[in-house]
């Protein structure tokens, strides 16, 4: 997962605005033959976008999230392999083909499951215990009918306390201490030696692992390749992503894609938008060229969008739209007009990525104005406005003032509330 930071008022850059550029227009394709010869790759929803921690509000349940992406128009789904989604705990194999036949049913492809493991720890029994994990959800894999599980070298975790996001500082500290006695090669061969054994059991459940290149242990795309050669097993491929790339200029992006190759199974990215003053909104440069690279080596497989990260000013994000409602320019499936983005929320953010992929089909890559409507101060014009979701926003419990049972200390806790100085 991506380390995030999103204010309330920017904008969530999306996979499916990105995945415009799969379209053969959007890269300067004009000869129908041509196109036809191009690959083409998949727009996929990741659950930790709505797992319940970088937002206000409780986490959809997996049915729910694949209704989601069913609406916002996206093509499969990934489920990530803790709670409340996927873990091996709450997942038998019954569990497992429900949720087959209800994505079966929405025409959503349940394409794969990530891990959040962490082979790296210089305690044996943390290392077994996330062989464990893993060796179970390569079975929660394959009851789902996915091919592909997501692996980490290693992963510190994050922290939450409650009524509060998550956040990653806490758990990296612990992951840095607990490493400060070991070489990195001592690291190294922990990570190899559970990968390779994970490997074996993903090989005998015709499952593929898609080893990221996510920190920490690893600095760029070489570490994995590395990894994958040295453990040597057709089980473990690659899940190159942009945002793990330690230089993000074209040719670095296209040289690493070039060396992954067909090892190559699975991507992961997300983004964040700014809107400036004159209202226009402004993205990360990087994904077209990725995306580029990634029709250069063929791939075919699923670009996959997620959420992840906290607020940069602490305020709190709902997952339902607010008092603002989102209106559509019918221009914009001709590229001519902007989309509106007037929901400051999760869902508003998520829920317009089909129109902004509508507007990039058109082979002019630009990031559009957009506009807010309020239904209190104007009307529509024009526009065709689509309805807004009840919210479901919860407002925080209030806290309990603190007492203490002694009658001295409550005396002066009262004198202290009432802003006294004695």
């Amino acid at each position: 997962m991506k380390k995030t930071v999103m204010k309330r008022r920017e904008f969530v850059g999306t996979l499916a605005a990105t995945a415009a550029m799969l379209e053969p227009a959007a890269l300067g394709l004009s000869n129908p033959q041509e196109q036809e010869k191009r690959p083409v790759m998949k727009v996929g929803l990741y659950s930790i976008t709505f797992l319940g921690i970088w937002y206000q509000g409780e986490g959809l349940t997996l049915e729910e999230f694949i209704q989601r992406a069913k609406q916002y128009g996206y093509d499969g789904v990934e489920f990530d392999g803790k709670r409340p989604h996927a873990n091996p705990l709450d997942m038998p194999m019954s569990r497992c083909r429900e949720l087959q036949r209800i994505a079966d049913g929405e025409g959503i492809e349940i394409f794969g499951v990530a891990a959040n493991n962490d082979f790296s720890s210089p305690m044996p029994e943390h290392r077994e215990c996330q062989i464990s994990y893993v060796r179970d959800l390569i079975r929660v894999t394959s009851d789902l009918g996915a091919k592909t599980l997501r692996v980490f070298f290693a992963w510190p975790g994050i922290t939450k306390h409650a009524q509060q996001v998550a956040q990653y500082e806490i758990a990296k500290q612990v992951w840095k201490f607990t490493h400060q006695q070991f070489t990195a090669e001592e690291t190294w061969g922990w990570c190899r030696d559970g990968l390779a054994e994970c490997a074996r059991y993903a090989a005998d459940a015709d499952v593929t692992l898609a080893l990221q290149n996510h920190e920490p242990v690893t600095t760029d795309h070489n570490d994995v390749l590395r990894m994958v050669r040295e453990v040597d097993s057709p089980a473990l491929k690659v899940s190159l992503d942009p945002w793990g790339l330690p230089v993000k200029t074209p040719e670095y992006i296209l040289q690493a894609a070039r060396d992954v190759g067909p090892l190559q199974v699975l991507c992961h990215y997300g983004g964040v938008y700014e809107r400036g003053p004159d209202g226009e909104v402004k993205g990360e440069s990087h994904f077209r060229p990725f995306v580029a690279a990634m029709k250069e080596i063929g791939y075919q497989g699923y670009m996959s969008y997620e959420l992840c990260g906290p607020p940069r000013d602490g305020e709190m994000l709902g997952i339902e739209p607010d008092s603002h409602r989102v209106v559509i320019s019918p221009l914009a499936y001709e590229g001519t007009e902007g989309f509106g983005l007037g929901d400051r929320s999760v869902a508003g953010l998520i829920r317009d990525l089909p129109y902004s992929l509508q507007i990039l089909r058109t082979g002019d890559f630009k990031f559009l104005r957009c506009r807010r409507w309020s239904p209190r101060t104007s009307q529509p014009d024009a526009m065709s406005e689509r309805p807004i979701l009840p919210s479901r926003r919860k407002q925080p419990a209030p806290q309990p003032r603190y007492r203490s049972g002694s009658p001295v200390l409550e005396t002066a806790l009262a004198a202290l509330r009432r802003g006294s100085r004695h």
